[in-house]
């Protein structure tokens, strides 16, 4: 993603795209259609700012045929040698998990959001939406709208499955902890680079200490006990 996010930034950078290429390759293999899920995501950054770039469609169709090649070979190859597999591999990870919920976790659409807003990240939520209005540069807009529409297109994917995991979620963090540093990046007055960062440690040592008696406790375990 942050490769894709380099070249829409500017579209010289080749090695970009086959950085990428490589990345979705090996993600992939390893994780299969959870892999797949971004290809959405990184088409929504893509458009989702104008003027809207004209990428080289010839290479990243070449660039493609990497990880397609990939997972035709692996797949096929595990096909031939033990039949069954991909039906196990359908079944696993699409029908009987994206389709059908699993394992008991069967949650409201609004799961993510909940959780996010909860337990993980809620005074950042709320300083991503301050950065919004900071943000003064054209370059830094640019980037902060694209990694949002990323964000909310994954959210959107993953909370129309019919199994909702939290750490399903654990993808985006990554790209909303972009959002809360972004402004950072272009204010340079030391005043407001340090409480900007004092508000970023305090929302840390506030949510760390929450999350840390939510999980002890709700697991029928007291904090002192654990200590112990």
């Amino acid at each position: 993603t942050l490769s894709w996010l380099g070249y829409l930034e500017n579209p010289s950078r080749k090695k970009s795209l086959a950085i990428m290429a490589l990345c979705f390759t090996a993600a992939l293999l390893t994780k299969g259609i959870a892999a797949a899920m971004w290809l959405p995501v990184w088409f929504a950054m893509g458009i989702a700012i104008k003027p809207r770039i004209i990428p080289d469609y010839k290479r990243i169709v070449v660039l493609l045929l990497i990880p397609v090649a990939a997972v035709v070979c692996y797949y096929g190859c595990h096909e031939w040698l033990t039949p069954g597999y991909l039906h196990a591999v359908a079944e696993n990870e699409f029908f009987g998990r994206y389709l059908r919920p699993n394992e008991g976790h069967n949650t409201g659409w609004f799961y993510y959001a909940d959780v996010l807003w909860s337990h993980y990240f809620m005074g950042f939520i709320i300083l991503m939406a301050i950065a919004a209005f900071i943000v003064k540069k054209d370059a830094s807009k640019q980037a902060y709208f694209r990694i949002l529409t990323g964000t909310l297109v994954f959210l959107i994917i993953i909370s129309f499955s019919a199994t909702r995991i939290y750490w399903y979620a654990a993808p985006v963090i990554p790209l909303m902890a972009i959002l809360v540093i972004l402004p950072m990046t272009e204010h340079n007055n030391p005043m407001f680079q340090w409480n900007w960062s004092l508000f970023i440690i305090a929302i840390m040592v506030l949510g760390y200490y929450q999350n840390y008696r939510h999980n002890t406790y709700s697991e029928g375990v007291s904090p002192s006990t654990v200590l112990m």
